[in-house]
């Protein structure tokens, strides 16, 4: 798999999460430049992520 990019609402970004655990992506490396420095967009992606990886 080659890098790429996630956009979407929560729901969306777990779908795509979950997709790629699925393909057998056993791990992620997350980040979020456009908007890390908006306050609570780290925590929602940390839940939204957790929520897939549990």
């Amino acid at each position: 798999m080659t890098a790429r990019f996630i956009i979407g609402d929560p729901d969306t970004v777990g779908e795509r999460l979950t997709a790629d655990l699925a393909l057998g992506i056993d791990g992620f490396t997350i980040n979020a430049p456009a908007n890390g420095h908006i306050e609570g967009r780290v925590a929602l992606l940390g839940r939204t992520a957790a929520a897939v990886v549990g």
